[in-house]
């Protein structure tokens, strides 16, 4: 039995992802696991297809934005043209700094990059993980940067280009002969590397209540 997941998509939010890239893990470690990328592989697609023990793309298939990013409005300029005064009432000094209408200041987008780092970390780590590369040099592809499928071989994103017709019927062969690998047969467990420490950028000017960070 073996497991092929097809891939064309341009992400997604945080939410459920990192939990969804170890049930594919944890399957390719067991059995055979493909993913094709039939079009497009960005963000949270590209996190969940690293968690394979293949990944095959066509040739003009395009792959990677590595990073992510939180959307956040100030949009007290538009409440106080609408003749609306927002008060916040918090207990805990960083409750409700996002509100609908609330001014945003500085340090609520410092509190919320931070957030935005930490899931960064998170998604770095498991591309670097499954891809069995180093930490530093997923750090050096996650700057939101997508690659068509030739050059995302070349950097380690995939592992060869091809067609879905052949890589089933190669699977199929493998199977039949009793040669189809698993994660661990494909790519064996590298030196672990540390991660360093989340980068700190500077925040964006603008926040409402967001929503979940997108990978």
């Amino acid at each position: 039995v073996a497991v092929c997941l097809t891939f064309d998509t341009p992400g997604a939010t945080y939410a459920g992802t990192g939990d969804l890239g170890d049930d594919i893990r944890s399957a390719a470690e067991q059995k055979p696991t493909l993913a094709f990328i039939s079009d497009l592989c960005a963000s949270a697609g590209m996190w969940l297809a690293a968690q394979a023990g293949e990944v095959v793309a066509t040739k003009t298939s395009i792959v990677g934005s590595i990073g992510t990013f939180l959307v956040i409005e100030d949009t007290s300029g538009a409440a106080e043209a609408a003749g609306i005064k927002v008060h916040v009432l918090r207990a805990g000094e960083f409750k409700g700094r996002t509100v609908d209408g609330a001014p945003v200041d500085a340090e609520a987008l410092t509190e919320m990059q931070r957030i935005v780092n930490e899931i960064n970390e998170h998604f770095v780590e498991a591309v670097a993980d499954g891809r069995r590369l180093k930490i530093a040099t997923v750090r050096e592809l996650a700057d939101g940067r997508v690659h068509l499928s030739t050059e995302a071989k070349k950097l380690g994103l995939i592992d060869r280009v091809g067609t879905l017709d052949a890589e089933l019927t190669r699977l199929n062969q493998q199977l039949q002969r009793g040669k189809a690998k698993t994660m661990t047969d494909v790519r064996p467990q590298t030196e672990q590397q540390t991660p360093a420490e989340p980068a700190t950028t500077a925040p964006p000017a603008t926040t409402t209540p967001p929503a979940p960070p997108a990978a």
